[in-house]
Order: C-alpha cells, then sequence, then structure tokens
C-alpha cells in the first residue's frame, strides 16, 4: 500500500522503471502532480469474521455507517494465494474411511478392485478458477469504489463471469504467441488493467459484452482486449518474455 500527502491511500498494482499504476481509495481530486507519494510498508488487507455482518464499510474495510469501530474481529489480505493450489477445494474436509461392518470371515472377503494409480498434481492449471474468481471480483470492487455495486450483486457476478472468459481466452492466444502460461500469471494484475481497465474504472458491461463476442465469433487476436495488450506492448508500458520464437512461413527462409 502506499500514502499519498492528502493522506489518502491506494494500492500498486504494477511497478514500471518510469511508471506506477496505483489504484486509489477514495478522492483524487486532492490528488496533484508531484505530490509525496511514500510507502506504508504493508499489503493491503482488510478486517473478516463476524464483525462485518450488518455493517457498511468502505473499500479497505472502514465502517462508514456511523455505528462506531468494529467489534472484535481479525484482519485477513485482498489477495493471498499462497495457500491454494490447482481445482483444491476450500471448503472440502479430509474423508474419512468408510467403517467396516461384514464380518470379516473367509466368506465376506472379496479381492479389491483394481484402481490405476492417479497423479494429484497432472493436469491442474497453475491457477484454479477459483482464485481466478476472487482476484477478479476483489479488483472490480476495488476499481468500482464511489459507485453502487455490491459484492454480493448479480451484476458484479455476470461482470465478473464474462472477465474470466475474456482472461481465459486472452491468456490462450498469448501462449499460442510463444508466452508461457507462467509468465501470463506472473503478469497477469497488470494484463488485467489494460484488458478491463484502460482507464482505470471498470467498461460498461455491454463492452465485455461486444469484447467476448468478438472473440467467439472472430477470433480472440482480432478481439479490443488483444490489442489494448499489444499496444501496451509496443509502447512498453508492459514487458512479457516470450519463450517460444515465432514460426516464420516457409517463404521467409
Amino acid at each position: 500500500m502506499v500514502e499519498f500527502a492528502s493522506g489518502v491511500k491506494g494500492i500498486a498494482l504494477n511497478l514500471e522503471n518510469e511508471n506506477v499504476g496505483i489504484v486509489v481509495f477514495g478522492s483524487d481530486t486532492a490528488i496533484k502532480e508531484g505530490d509525496l507519494v511514500k510507502r506504508t510498508g504493508s499489503i493491503v488487507d482488510v478486517p473478516a469474521g463476524k464483525a462485518m455482518l450488518g455493517r457498511v464499510v468502505d473499500a479497505l474495510g472502514v465502517p462508514i455507517d456511523g455505528r462506531g469501530a468494529l467489534s472484535d474481529h481479525e484482519r485477513r489480505r485482498v489477495e493471498d494465494i499462497s495457500f491454494c493450489s490447482g481445482n483444491e477445494d476450500l471448503g472440502a474436509q479430509e474423508a474419512t474411511p468408510p467403517s467396516e461392518t461384514a464380518p470379516a470371515g473367509p466368506s465376506s472377503t472379496q479381492p479389491a478392485e483394481s484402481v490405476p494409480p492417479t497423479d494429484p498434481q497432472a493436469e491442474q492449471p497453475l491457477l484454479s478458477d477459483q482464485i481466478r474468481v476472487t482476484e477478479l471480483t476483489n479488483r472490480l470492487l476495488i476499481n468500482s469504489v464511489g459507485t453502487p455495486l455490491s459484492s454480493e450483486s448479480e451484476k458484479l457476478r455476470f461482470i465478473v463471469e464474462t472477465q474470466l472468459r475474456i482472461e481465459s481466452k486472452i491468456e490462450e492466444a498469448l501462449v499460442s504467441d510463444g508466452y508461457s502460461e507462467a509468465v501470463f500469471l506472473s503478469k497477469r494484475h497488470q494484463i488485467r488493467g489494460f484488458i478491463f481497465y484502460p482507464q482505470g474504472k471498470p467498461l460498461p458491461v455491454g463492452t465485455y459484452l461486444r469484447d467476448l463476442d468478438v472473440i467467439i465469433n472472430h477470433g480472440t487476436h482480432r478481439s479490443p482486449p488483444y490489442a489494448r495488450i499489444m499496444k501496451a506492448l509496443s509502447q512498453m508500458e508492459l514487458s512479457l518474455y516470450r519463450e517460444k520464437p515465432i514460426k516464420k512461413p516457409s517463404f521467409f527462409l
């Protein structure tokens, strides 16, 4: 997190040599060119727990309903995927072995059915859809500060679902261009900024739908989100390492 001279705080989403992208938590009217910006030394976290039930808070979890400070509560980071991997079900619990009710006599003994061994790491994505949805939701709420968009609204869920489909197609296109999935994921927050928030705020829902329609009917490489990524690369606003060179047609050899 960072703090401006006016006291307004923000979160740095990308760090480049000559520019830094920051989402401002609050009004930006008091921010002027040349203002001092300093690091807070902390990662964005928000209150969590039963104390949040029924309360109205801002993007940082500060109560704005006039009912005083929050009671006893814990704090959790807005984005923390260090304990999640693959398609792990966060709500699942370890299965309990079934109890044996049949008599352990020779007549009840049957040969166990052969089950081929499975590799729990096989074909698992580097980042599950569940984590992507959480990140996209948090980013959308942060970039929608000051607008009436609830985390439980159907509109928010619809936008996030559409963004997830667009992001998946953009990732596939970049991988086909020679970038690895790991490269995409390492820059995913910055890439999402160019895809979904080119002006620093969410695009209209209709724009997301038109972008997805172009991707489905005309191909990702002809879509506006892909064009914004290519423009950012050409203008050195985004840096991606290409692991696989593009194969040239035979007539260029």
